[in-house]
């Protein structure tokens, strides 16, 4: 029998007292049902002793396995990382061999599965705890019509310095509604036909539409200050929380200040109990990073194509974020945070300039 070693490809973990096994290689997960065998790899991996069943049971289940099986790569160079990548491949190798009539009858079967009247609603938490929707103004959307995809292109670049500019309630209407809303409400035979889902203006996985803007108004005209939720349905704010300032948003920011003097953010989140209605892989976890970038793109070309600047990052406390927008009752995750306002297009930082001229004339 050729020499073993314990699998690169296992991870063990416990849930309250139960230890389970997850073989990364096959993404298959298993409780250890016999805890003796924990004891036995743990003698194994201290003298290279164990007994001949619990031997036999753990080369089964690939735990332990030859000391010539070559190990999985380490693409990342970060342990975590590189389980996580482990984590989301291939876990659709079932359907890979499928004829296109047998996925049409896969497809269609998994939908009917589904059943019901649609995924989990929106924020119903947030409905039920805070007051009332704030209406926002009906949107104009000429400025589409006015901006050529080159100029919005041309015009999207990264600011990471704002000046004091106090944005047009109109503006934030038609930027949430153009990129967050219901973009092709008007197509009605269409609207049937996609119903119970509703479309918008970016692509998004299942149509489940698990994005979510959160919006942070520092300056906007006849808009308290505050955290809002976007509500397509009716084109409206509720507010989730009071008073914001350039310190409390820093400090969400990991201590990035870029943000300072921006008009309004807004926090991308994605409504993980809405995707996982009908998506239970952890491939998940990649659509919704993706849908996320899908949403920032389609937000910063319109806000550039209304003579906003823009910044973006994904750097932040996400503790404080979740408590912040009171994300916790509803199973969401922050995944972006776009500043707009008006802004300089330096290649550095004012304050960060300065900086570097300090320190090269003390040198």
């Amino acid at each position: 029998m050729p020499d073993l070693k314990v699998s690169d490809d296992i991870i063990i973990y416990f849930s309250g007292d139960i230890p389970y096994l997850i073989d990364t290689r096959i993404n298959e997960e298993y409780e250890i049902d016999e805890p003796g065998l924990l004891a036995q790899l743990f003698r194994f991996i201290e003298s290279g002793e164990i007994e001949t069943e619990a031997k036999r049971k753990l080369r089964e289940n690939n735990v332990l396995v030859s000391k010539e099986r070559p190990a999985l790569l380490k693409n990342f160079g970060n342990d975590f990382l590189d389980l996580f990548h482990r984590g989301c491949n291939d876990v659709l190798n079932h359907i890979q061999t499928l004829s296109a009539e047998e996925f049409a009858d896969l497809y269609l079967d998994s939908c009917a599965r589904l059943g019901g009247d649609g995924p989990p609603s929106r924020a119903k938490s947030l409905r039920k705890e805070h007051g009332t929707n704030i209406a926002l103004p009906d949107p104009q959307l000429q400025f589409l019509q006015d901006s050529s995809l080159f100029h919005a292109l041309d015009r999207r670049k990264t600011v990471r310095e704002f000046h004091p500019h106090r944005a047009a309630l109109a503006d934030l209407s038609n930027l949430l509604f153009t990129c967050f809303g219901y973009f092709h409400q008007h197509k009605e035979s269409e609207n049937k036909d996609y119903a119970p889902f509703k479309r918008r203006s970016s692509p998004s996985g299942g149509c489940l539409q698990a994005i979510e803007a959160y919006i942070c108004a520092f300056s906007v005209d006849r808009l308290e200050n505050g955290v809002y939720w976007y509500d397509a349905d009716d084109h409206s704010l509720l507010k989730v929380n009071d008073a914001i300032d350039y310190a409390n948003l820093s400090a969400m920011l990991v201590s990035q200040f870029f943000g300072d003097n921006c008009a309004f953010g807004i926090f991308l989140t994605a409504n993980l109990e809405r995707f996982t209605w009908k998506y239970k892989t952890t491939r998940a976890y990649r659509v919704v990073s993706m849908e996320a970038g899908h949403f920032s793109q389609t937000t910063q070309l319109c806000g550039a194509a209304m003579g906003l600047n823009s910044w973006i990052t994904g750097a932040f406390n996400d503790t404080k974020i979740e408590q912040t927008l009171n994300l916790d009752c509803e199973r969401a995750i922050p995944l972006l945070f776009l500043a707009f306002g008006k802004g300089c297009y330096h290649h550095m930082n004012t304050l960060m300039r300065k900086r570097v001229e300090t320190l090269k004339s003390n040198a």
